[in-house]
């Protein structure tokens, strides 16, 4: 998967706020959570590039994920610009908790 960021000039960037969740969830038998983790920190470092306030979030549970959620709402109606990311391998046997 290819994400594409695009950002305004440096002008318009020192006056916006920007924010980001970004959440790397996901640990199966067959297939390693670091490729997950992997993923969401590039992303992170992509989006701390062009001057997003970035939380990242990594093998949450619901109650933590339902938190990071809040308060990235929070943050996001204050914001100019917000952007949710969410990668994640859901197993069968995880699919029944959520």
């Amino acid at each position: 998967m290819h994400t594409l960021l695009l950002a305004p000039s440096s002008a318009q960037a020192e006056f916006q706020q920007r924010v980001a969740l970004i959440v790397g969830n996901g640990t199966t038998a067959w297939l390693p959570s670091l490729i997950l983790q992997t993923s969401a920190a590039d992303l992170e470092e992509a989006f701390l590039r062009i001057a997003f306030e970035v939380s990242r979030v990594s093998n949450a549970d619901r109650s933590d994920f339902l938190q990071a959620l809040g308060a990235f709402e929070d943050r996001a109606s204050e914001a100019d610009i917000a952007s949710f990311s969410m990668r994640v391998m859901v197993s069968r046997l995880t699919a029944a908790i959520i």
